[in-house]
């Protein structure tokens, strides 16, 4: 599966893989099937491989990216069917 942006690749690979991990939030958009939400690295655990993220008042755990504490990430959210 090849996803254009602009003309360009944006990502190419098996549409699973695609779905399951966009590169990027202009991806996630492109496929239209995310919510996407704005919120901010606050904590890294790498002995733990996870990240605390500030959501507004919400605060949740989640697997580590490579990224540094306060870093504004988008978290993308598929819809349960």
């Amino acid at each position: 599966m090849l996803i254009l942006r602009d003309g360009k690749i944006a990502q190419s690979g098996a549409p699973r893989k695609i779905l399951d991990r966009p590169a990027n939030v202009d991806v996630a958009r492109l496929l239209g099937v995310f919510n996407l939400i704005e919120s901010e690295l606050r904590s890294l655990d790498p002995g733990r491989n996870t990240s605390r993220l500030q959501v507004v008042s919400l605060s949740s755990k989640v697997r580590i990216s490579r990224r540094f504490k306060g870093d504004r990430v988008t978290i993308c959210v598929r819809p349960i069917n």
